[in-house]
């Protein structure tokens, strides 16, 4: 069987195994989710053709993926199973969020003619909170297998071919007349061909109509209106000079949300605060007297100001170690907004937009550094 990418059950993305896990982790991880959860890949033991990335809460416990895993993969006669460390078995009782990112475990089904299924915990993710524990977020497209007599599209495997060399796998038509009677049909699972296992309890195959119908449709919603009597506020133009400058601007681009350290962990439980990450920043003050952004957290009726760099700021794309590399961070990107809103300017000004004429790529560039307009301000826009 052939290597094949998977499919994402969220919206609907064919990417590799690695890219689709990065896109679940960019794309759909909610910081805001009620759920703390563990990111969980799952591959055959034995061939990594076959994998599965899963979300499931961090208080459930590993019984849930064992009855998940038999759903989608394994069960065909009722067999026991285990989970496996790298000493010795681990409870199913035990709950995912006591083992740590980057953690192994082996699920093993049948001790007879056994399956092994290999689980990494990738990352800690957040999600809305849901009724079912585990979460599909991506498998594996199934294998195009061809029928190893007439070419076509095979159907079923030869449960005593598939342990020799050469294809195993036979159409309806060319089955019946292989010298083999004992076929099993093809499943997208490592448990295919195994025991008495024909995928009948797997209802996950991908499809892409009910994925397009759970995508929410982009919103056109128009700007509200301004309340009457009241003035436009005119936008400011970015000029950045240095990181102290960028208190403002700070405040006005401020994250949603950002992680406490330890310490801070521990001083939040002693006021009282029940759900400490993600906190929700409120506002910010200006630098202090130690130098640093204080940041105002709400709860309840009381609001506590603690130093920034007890926190470790996030936003759409990523966290920042600190609030230095968040401050270097909104630095670039308040240059970039500069430059490219002073390229424009520097265009209508010379009649090269707006006017329907276009500054060539090899002409000289508008902003007035003598360079190629492609070399320079060119490859901003």
């Amino acid at each position: 069987m052939t290597a094949s990418p998977g499919n994402c059950y969220i919206c609907g993305a064919t990417l590799g195994k690695v890219a689709l896990k990065n896109h679940i982790l960019k794309e759909h991880n909610d910081p805001t989710g009620e759920q703390a959860c563990r990111l969980l890949k799952i591959e055959g033991a034995y061939d990594k053709n076959f994998w599965l990335l899963i979300d499931v809460p961090g208080d459930s416990a590993l019984a849930s993926v064992d009855i998940f895993l038999r759903k989608i993969w394994l069960e065909c006669c009722g067999h026991l199973s285990a989970f496996r460390g790298s000493r010795d078995d681990v409870d199913k009782n035990r709950k995912w969020g006591m083992l740590p990112v980057g953690a192994q475990l082996v699920h093993v089904y049948d001790f007879g003619t056994t399956t092994e299924c290999l689980i990494t915990i990738v990352s800690e993710t957040r999600r809305k909170k849901q009724q079912e524990p585990v979460r599909l977020l991506a498998r594996n497209v199934p294998s195009n297998d061809v029928c190893a007599v007439c070419g076509n599209d095979a159907s079923v495997i030869c449960c005593e071919c598939m342990w020799d060399e050469g294809n195993p796998c036979y159409c309806d038509v060319c089955a019946e007349g292989h010298e083999h009677d004992i076929t099993l049909p093809l499943t997208n699972s490592p448990r295919c061909g195994e025991c008495g296992y024909d995928g009948e309890q797997d209802v996950y195959t991908f499809d892409p109509a009910k994925v397009a119908a759970t995508v929410p449709a982009p919103s056109k919603k128009s700007k509200p209106a301004p309340p009457a009597n009241q003035p436009k506020q005119k936008q400011e133009k970015v000029v950045v000079t240095d990181e102290l400058a960028l208190a403002e601007e700070i405040k006005a681009h401020l994250p949603l949300y950002a992680y406490p350290t330890k310490q801070l962990v521990q001083e939040l439980k002693s006021k009282g605060f029940k759900e400490s990450r993600p906190l929700g920043i409120e506002s910010v003050s200006d630098f202090g007297e130690e130098g640093g952004l204080m940041c105002h957290i709400r709860h309840g009726e009381e609001v506590l100001i603690v130093s920034a760099t007890n926190l470790r700021f996030a936003d759409d794309t990523q966290i920042c170690r600190d609030i230095n590399d968040y401050i270097d961070t909104r630095v670039e990107w308040l240059k970039q907004q500069h430059l490219m809103e002073t390229v424009r300017n520097a265009m209508i000004t010379l009649g090269t937009q707006d006017s329907g004429t276009k500054c060539g790529r090899n002409e000289p560039c508008p902003c007035g550094s003598g360079k190629k307009f492609k070399h320079c301000c060119g490859s901003l826009l």
